[in-house]
């Protein structure tokens, strides 16, 4: 982050974002129109930390799951966060929280923080009510299997890459250029796209109200948001990543946070 000459910040927005997703961008990069980011701070004495809360200026193309996923807090808790009466209906220009609002409030001025942005053009459509920025998906209560537990299978056929740092949680299959990439567990398809740096031609299936999956460095998307999808159905097509090897990278999250997908992955890979 640096300084302007205005007093603002130039905040990248991929400094945002979780550290498991952070070690593997290295190994998977193209740019992206960055949406605004704000951020309050509140004073503070020479021995007390500062704290800062941040707001995410919603873009067209963005969802809530993708959100809530590129700063590592599970969609639930920043629907929560901002009063949202449906994770489905957000809206561009909105102005979301996602850090958890402190236990007593403080009103200090905000600084906001510019990413790389048009400035002729508005963020928000001249109407007095936005329209969603995506139809609404209906509530589904069956995207748990009927068992009551997410049944997982692998996504994709070929070798784990060893390269996994020990932060990172995800993993990346070797593979060929165009082969498919299968939904690991039943659920609906919440992000499907290429507006987060890096990760390619992305989707993100929910399962339940506690799993999510994403399969990034994809070639070609084949399902769109909203779609049901079953398990071990074909959903895109793997590519390169950034170091130019063709691999997809698979990452399970459990109430927002990171998993070892290994863990959750039968033995079995056939």
């Amino acid at each position: 982050m640096k300084k302007t000459k205005d007093g603002l910040f130039q905040h990248p927005i991929s400094a945002a974002w979780p550290l498991s997703l952070l070690l593997w961008l290295a190994g998977c990069g193209g740019p992206m129109v960055l949406a605004p980011v704000e951020q309050d701070e509140d004073a503070v004495t020479s021995d007390e930390p500062a704290r800062r809360d941040f707001y995410h200026i919603v873009a067209a193309g963005e969802t809530l799951y993708a959100i809530a996923w590129l700063y590592g807090q599970d969609y639930q808790q920043v629907a929560a966060w901002n009063r949202l009466s449906s994770p489905d209906r957000i809206y561009a220009g909105q102005r979301l929280r996602v850090t958890p609002p402190d236990s007593v409030e403080v009103s200090k001025p905000v600084k906001t923080i510019s990413a790389p942005a048009r400035p002729t053009r508005p963020v928000l459509p001249p109407v007095a009510t936005p329209a969603p920025l995506i139809a609404p998906i209906p509530a589904d209560d069956n995207d748990t299997p009927t068992s009551g537990r997410v049944l997982w299978k692998w996504p994709a056929t070929g070798q784990v890459l060893p390269e996994r740092s020990g932060s990172e949680k995800g993993i990346s299959i070797a593979g060929r250029e165009g082969q498919p990439v299968r939904a690991a567990a039943a659920g609906r398809v919440v992000y499907s796209g290429n507006g987060l740096k890096g990760l390619g031609e992305l989707v993100i299936v929910k399962h339940d109200k506690s799993f999510l999956s994403a399969y990034a460095n994809n070639k070609k998307r084949l399902v769109k948001e909203g779609e049901k999808v079953a398990l071990g159905q074909p959903i895109a097509e793997m590519g390169k990543s950034t170091s130019e090897q063709v691999q997809l990278y698979f990452e399970i999250r459990k109430d927002g946070k990171p998993v070892d997908p290994l863990q959750y992955l039968p033995r079995n890979r056939q």
